[in-house]
């Protein structure tokens, strides 16, 4: 499943449940945009993935091993988007609740 359909199917659902515990719905749909949007890490996260993977050329480690060194630095690079043009954009106050 897409990035874009995994959205389409559960945004509604933790939406919703952000609203109904009080949590900032904004906050909570960044980070689920965020979490669909590194799929393509794994070898099922997105079909060009799976058609790479299924050419033979590619093995599930060498998956793994671009996302040992890419996640820590995409959680790093989009904490510091976050952190230094989100909050001002929407203007979230980082001590306040959700945040």
């Amino acid at each position: 499943m897409s990035a874009g359909a995994t959205v389409a199917v559960i945004g509604p659902v933790v939406l919703d449940m952000a609203i109904s515990s009080g949590t900032n719905p904004v906050l909570v749909g960044v980070g689920l945009a965020i979490a669909t949007s590194m799929a393509y890490w794994l070898v099922i996260g997105t079909p060009a993935s799976s058609i790479v993977y299924a050419s033979g050329q590619l093995e599930s480690k060498d998956f793994i091993r671009m996302a040992t060194l890419g996640w820590p630095a995409a959680l790093l690079a989009l904490s510091a988007i976050i952190i230094l043009w989100w909050v001002n954009v929407l203007g979230i106050d980082p001590s306040g609740m959700g945040f």
